[in-house]
């Protein structure tokens, strides 16, 4: 099965809600961005479920869940 390893870094955007709950403001925002080992690249990669008018349709990320 055709696969691609998608990307070499993650960067995850965490959001702070307190500025519009607390005073009516905009929420804030704060972005990481983490190196992705071999390991993980190879993990994370993505894989051909079917083509369409010649072009393949890979998966993609749907969701991240933080684990303890």
């Amino acid at each position: 099965m055709e696969s691609k390893i998608v990307a070499t870094k993650i960067t995850a955007i965490i959001r702070d809600d307190a500025p519009m709950l607390l005073c009516g403001d905009s929420p804030t925002y704060r972005r990481v961005t983490f190196d992705l080992t071999y390991e993980q690249r190879t993990a994370l990669q993505v894989f051909v479920t079917g083509i369409s008018m010649g072009q393949p349709i890979f998966e993609s990320l749907s969701r991240i869940f933080w684990e303890k």
